[in-house]
């Protein structure tokens, strides 16, 4: 029988008046039984929570939404490959992350869904330089 407040609040992460919070639905909880599938905002809940309370060193990390990946990649994977196409991409999602510098963090986030699978692409020193080339012989 499916819990009729199941789609009732529970809590919202970090807060209710965060502008990035995460609304956690009672029926998020049946979501982590054995057997059954992750949802988005477990997913979204675990990863911001893991990163801002770890125990390790502070690491300035960015948490991309599990939406991000796949807005990104809405277009035709060959357009992508096209200047267009990325520029294309791009657009629906240059807001995602406004106000963050990217490239000043020591880690980000991308969770990513296909095909009922979860992934973590995790980009580590985003505005490290290249190293530089081998020596010539």
């Amino acid at each position: 029988a499916e819990d009729p407040d199941a789609a009732l609040p529970a809590f919202s992460y970090p807060s209710e008046d965060a502008p990035d919070a995460i609304a956690l639905v009672r029926g998020d909880r049946a979501r982590l039984e054995d057997g059954e599938f992750l949802n988005d905002n477990l997913i979204n809940f675990y990863l911001r929570h893991r990163v801002a309370t770890g125990n390790a060193a502070p690491l300035r990390a960015h948490v991309f939404s599990t939406y991000f990946f796949t807005k990104l990649s809405e277009a035709n994977r060959l357009a992508l490959a096209t200047p267009a196409g990325a520029a294309a991409a791009y657009d629906r999602v240059k807001t995602w992350c406004k106000g963050v510098d990217l490239f000043a963090q020591d880690a980000l986030f991308v969770p990513v869904n296909e095909h009922l699978h979860w992934s973590l692409a995790v980009v580590l020193r985003p505005g490290a330089a290249p190293p530089p080339p081998p020596p010539s012989p």
